[in-house]
C-alpha cells in the first residue's frame, strides 16, 4: 500500500446528503462515505468528472453548503477537495468535523 496522502484524518459517515453543480441548478443525491476537514468522498448515481465544481450541502448538522472540486472518480465513488476560502468556510467545516467526531465518540459508548 502506497503512502497516505491525505492531510487531515477522515470519519466515515455513510449518510446521504445532496449538491449541486457548481453553477447551480439541479438538486443531486449523494452519500457521503467519508468526511475529513480538507475533502470528502461521495458516492453518486449523476456522473462527474474530474474538475467539476460542485456544492455539496451537509444537512442536519447545519445547512451548510461546501464549494468543491472533485479530484478523482472511480465506479460511481467520486474524491472531492473543499474550497475553504473564508473565514466562515473554516467555521463551517470546523462545526462539522466537531459534529461527526461527538456523534462518533457517543456511537462508541
Amino acid at each position: 500500500m502506497g503512502k497516505e496522502r491525505r492531510l487531515s484524518p477522515r470519519f466515515e459517515i455513510g449518510r446521504d446528503y445532496y449538491f449541486f453543480p457548481g453553477h447551480a441548478g439541479t438538486r443531486h443525491t449523494c452519500r457521503v462515505n467519508n468526511i475529513s476537514a480538507t475533502g470528502a468522498c461521495i458516492s453518486s448515481e449523476t456522473i462527474l468528472h474530474k474538475a467539476d465544481i460542485i456544492l455539496l450541502h451537509i444537512a442536519g448538522i447545519s445547512e451548510t453548503a461546501f464549494k468543491s472540486e472533485v479530484l478523482w472518480s472511480v465506479e460511481g465513488m467520486y474524491g472531492i477537495l473543499f474550497y475553504l476560502d473564508t473565514a466562515e468556510d473554516l467555521e463551517n467545516i470546523s462545526f462539522v468535523m466537531n459534529n461527526i467526531a461527538g456523534m462518533i465518540n457517543t456511537s462508541d459508548s
